[in-house]
């Protein structure tokens, strides 16, 4: 019998170790064990975690008002170009003197049925860094405020048959 209870003690003990690995993992934290239970716990991160997506989400929603504006001031297309980052589309804009670009989540898609389609005609994203982009737009709305008119060059479009 005292070999049985020893069996379940080190089976308990064991038992104990691997919920709180557990816990660890799924908290990311192995100082802290169980504050209101395992599954409560991993349920407030989970919470947590969904409201941080949901804020996220929301910020990325009023840039692509914005920038949906932006496209509606210059030529513009969008497409999904970026073999990286293929379920985004690309949103390119021709601004006076230089191109500036965006990814778009597929949540904000809507908001750009006025843009056309990138097509093979449509002049390709020309590198810039996203610290360049900005810049270029410093740049831009610095010369705006001066006073200084902007010209834009359409985008070509193909001749119909």
């Amino acid at each position: 019998m005292t070999d049985t209870i020893e069996d379940l003690k080190l089976d308990y003990t064991r038992a104990c170790k691997t919920i709180a690995d557990m816990h660890a993992a799924a908290i990311g934290r192995n100082d802290l064990g169980p504050i209101r239970g395992v599954v409560e716990d991993v349920a407030d991160i989970r919470a947590a975690m969904l409201q941080a997506e949901e804020q996220r989400d929301a910020i990325y929603r009023e840039r692509a008002h914005l920038v949906a504006l932006l496209a509606t001031h210059y030529p513009s297309h969008i497409g999904y170009t970026d073999p990286d980052a293929p379920d985004w589309a690309v949103l390119i804009i021709e601004a006076p003197g230089c191109q500036l670009s965006w990814h778009i989540a597929p949540r904000d898609m809507d908001l750009f049925g006025h843009v056309r389609a990138t097509s093979v005609i449509s002049r390709a994203w020309d590198g810039h860094t996203t610290d360049q982009k900005y810049e270029r737009i410093r740049t831009l709305t610095a010369r705006r405020a001066a006073g200084i008119h902007l010209m834009t060059v359409p985008l070509t479009t193909p001749k119909e048959s």
